[in-house]
C-alpha cells in the first residue's frame, strides 16, 4: 500500500479507506501514519494529473492558476519530499496551490532531465518553464529535499522563482559517478565559488541535530548568501516527516513558501517522547 501513497490525492486516499471490507485491511488501514495524520481532518480537493511517467501535478482545477502559488517540487530518493505525497499535499489548501512533483528514478539528481520529460537538466527546466510559466501563477517556489535539494537550487537560480527552499540538500554524487564511468555531460554547477551575489529568496533548511545537514546547509549558504533554517529537536534527516507528525507541516509550508521578507513565524511542537 505505500507506494499508493504517493499516487493518490487525499481524497482517493480517504475513499480507499471507506471501501475496505476486510476486517484486517481496514485495521492495518487504520494504523498507518498517512491515515492518522488525516484523522478529523477534510481531505483536501486535488486532483491528480500525470503529467510525465514521474512528474505528477496535484491542482484543483476550480481555483484559478493565477491566484495559486505553484509548488515545483524535486523528490528525494525515495520519491517523495521525505513524507507520502498525499500527505505532503494534504498539508496545503487546494484554493492556494498547485504542486508539481517530480521524482528521478535512476537517484541521478535530475542531471539528465526525467524520461519523456527532457533529456537534461536544461532541459527539464524549460519544460517547467513551457507548460508552468510565472506569468500563469502569483508565485512560484522550487522546494526539494535531499536528493532534490540542489535541483531545486538549481531550477530556482535558472527559473527565478519567487522562493526555493532546498530541505536536507546533499552534494551530487558526481565523483562517484566518474569514477565509475557514468559522469555528468557537463560541469557547470551554478552552486559554488563562482556563483556570487546574494540569493536571500533561497533557503536551506535542516535538521538542527544532524551534523552533515547542519554542516552541508551551511556550505551551501555561504557559498549563494542564501539564508539557513533549523529545525530544533530533530536529529535525523528529515525534518519534514518530524514537522508533519507533531502537526507543525501545514503552517510551517505556508509561511515558508509566503512570507515576503522570510521571517517565517509557525509553532515547532515537540513530539511525544522525543
Amino acid at each position: 500500500m505505500n507506494h499508493l501513497d504517493d499516487l493518490l490525492t487525499p481524497r482517493e486516499y480517504v475513499a480507499l479507506g471507506e471501501q475496505l471490507t476486510d476486517p484486517e485491511l481496514a485495521a492495518l488501514y487504520a494504523r498507518r501514519s498517512v491515515t492518522l495524520a488525516m484523522t478529523g481532518q477534510e481531505p483536501r480537493s486535488f486532483e491528480r494529473r500525470q503529467v510525465a511517467p514521474n512528474v505528477q501535478l496535484f491542482s484543483d482545477p476550480a481555483h484559478a492558476a493565477g491566484s495559486k502559488t505553484l509548488l515545483i517540487g524535486f523528490a528525494g530518493r525515495f520519491g517523495r519530499l521525505m513524507i507520502p505525497n498525499v500527505g505532503f499535499v494534504q498539508c496545503l489548501p487546494a484554493e492556494s496551490f498547485d504542486v508539481r512533483l517530480m521524482a528521478d528514478p535512476r537517484a541521478r539528481h535530475f542531471r539528465d532531465g526525467l524520461p519523456g520529460y527532457g533529456t537534461s537538466f536544461r532541459s527539464l527546466v524549460d519544460a517547467i518553464e513551457a507548460d508552468f510559466p510565472a506569468r500563469d501563477y502569483r508565485r512560484r517556489v522550487a522546494i526539494g529535499a535531499s536528493m532534490g535539494g540542489l535541483p531545486a537550487v538549481w531550477c530556482g537560480l535558472m527559473a527565478g522563482t519567487n522562493r526555493t527552499i532546498a530541505i536536507g540538500a546533499r552534494v551530487p554524487w558526481d565523483v562517484h559517478r566518474m569514477l565509475e564511468g557514468e559522469g555528468p555531460r557537463h560541469a557547470y554547477d551554478p552552486v559554488c565559488a563562482c556563483c556570487s551575489g546574494r540569493h536571500r529568496e533561497i533557503a536551506f533548511v535542516f535538521a538542527e541535530d544532524h551534523a552533515i545537514d547542519r554542516i552541508q546547509a551551511g556550505h551551501f549558504a555561504r557559498l549563494l548568501g542564501a539564508q539557513t533554517l533549523a529545525i530544533p529537536g530533530v536529529k535525523n534527516h528529515s525534518p519534514l516527516a518530524h514537522l508533519w507528525e507533531t502537526g507543525s507541516l501545514s503552517p510551517f509550508l505556508v509561511s515558508i513558501t509566503q512570507a515576503r521578507t522570510f521571517t517565517p513565524r509557525w509553532i515547532v511542537k515537540a513530539r511525544s517522547g522525543h
